[in-house]
C-alpha cells in the first residue's frame, strides 16, 4: 500500500528486491505505471534523448522504438515493458490513449526533455494498430523517407467499412490497413495465420467482398518484411498493385524512395528499431 498521495501527471518509481514479484505469484518482468500513458511516453522519449545525447543510441532507432510504443499505447496489443523485443505479444487490449490526446498533452509540455522527439513521433503515429506486423507495414509505407518509409498516401488502421447495402456476404469489413485514396486493403498475416480450414474460407470471402467493392487487396506476412530485402520487395509489390491509380510523378517518386541508398540506410535502422531479431 502506498502511504503518500501521487499528484496528477506525476509518477512514482518503486524498487523491489530480487524475487519479490515471484514470491507474490506475479511475472518477474511486470512493471506498473503509476502515471498517465502520455507522461509515460514523454518519460520514454526523455530517456531515449539522453541516450542520443551521450552517443549510445542512434536517433533513427530511438524514433522507431518510440513509434512502436505509441502504436501499442494507441492500439489494441502490448508487449512486456522490460522485454519488448522478445516477449510474447498480448492481443485484444483496450487502447490506453490516442494520438490526439498525446498531441494535446505535448503542447503543454514546453521545453521538457524529450518533448521534441515525442512530438516528431506523434506527427506520424496512428490509432487502432492491432499487431506489431501492422505497425511495421504501416511504418514502411507511411513514414516519410527521412525515417525509412516511402511516404505512401494516407493509410487508416482497422477502419470499419459498412457494407450493409453493398450486396456482399459481410455487413462490416475491417481491413488491417486501408487507403481510401487508392482503394487498397492490406491484410497482415493473411497468407500464414489463415492458411487452412475455416479461416482460409473466411479470408477468401473477405477478399471477394473487397474486390466486389472495387478494392485492391494485398496480403502481407512476417516473411515479407523480415529483413531489408524482403521489405523492399513488399514495397515494390504495393506500388505495382495500385500503379494505375498513381500519377506518373507519384509512382516515380515512391519507387525512387525504395531504391535510394540514403533511405535504405534509414529503413534498415527502422527495422532494427521495430522488428525483433532483425537481420539485414
Amino acid at each position: 500500500m502506498l502511504s503518500q498521495a501521487i499528484p496528477d501527471d506525476s509518477f512514482l518509481e518503486l524498487e523491489l528486491p530480487p524475487g519479490a514479484l515471484q514470491n507474490t505469484g506475479l511475472p518477474a518482468d511486470l512493471r506498473v505505471f503509476i502515471d498517465s500513458p502520455e507522461l509515460s511516453l514523454l518519460n520514454s522519449a526523455a530517456f531515449l534523448q539522453r541516450r542520443i545525447n551521450d552517443g549510445s543510441h542512434d536517433q533513427q532507432v530511438a524514433f522507431a522504438r518510440l513509434f512502436g510504443l505509441t502504436c501499442e499505447f494507441f492500439g489494441s496489443y502490448g508487449r512486456p515493458p522490460l522485454r519488448p523485443m522478445d516477449g510474447e505479444v498480448i492481443y485484444g487490449l483496450e487502447p490506453l490513449s490516442s494520438n490526439r490526446r498525446l498531441t494535446s498533452y505535448l503542447e503543454q509540455c514546453g521545453g521538457a526533455r524529450g518533448v521534441q522527439l515525442a512530438r516528431s513521433v506523434s506527427q506520424h503515429s496512428v490509432d487502432m494498430i492491432a499487431s506489431p506486423l501492422e505497425a511495421l507495414v504501416y511504418a514502411l509505407l507511411e513514414l516519410p523517407p527521412r525515417h525509412g518509409g516511402i511516404g505512401f498516401p494516407k493509410l487508416l488502421a482497422n477502419a470499419r467499412l459498412d457494407l450493409s447495402e453493398a450486396g456482399t456476404e459481410h455487413h462490416v469489413l475491417t481491413p488491417d490497413l486501408w487507403s481510401p485514396e487508392l482503394g487498397l486493403a492490406i491484410e497482415c498475416d493473411g497468407r500464414s495465420v489463415h492458411a487452412e480450414g475455416d479461416s482460409f474460407v473466411e479470408d477468401r470471402r473477405r477478399i471477394r467482398d473487397y474486390q466486389n467493392l472495387g478494392l485492391r487487396v494485398l496480403p502481407v506476412t512476417y516473411n515479407e518484411v523480415r529483413n531489408l530485402t524482403a521489405s523492399e520487395g513488399m514495397l515494390r509489390q504495393t506500388i505495382d498493385i495500385v500503379s494505375d491509380r498513381l500519377s506518373p510523378q507519384m509512382r516515380w517518386r515512391l519507387k525512387g524512395y525504395v531504391d535510394d541508398e540514403g533511405v535504405r540506410a534509414k529503413r534498415a535502422l527502422l527495422l532494427a528499431g521495430l522488428l525483433p531479431a532483425y537481420r539485414q
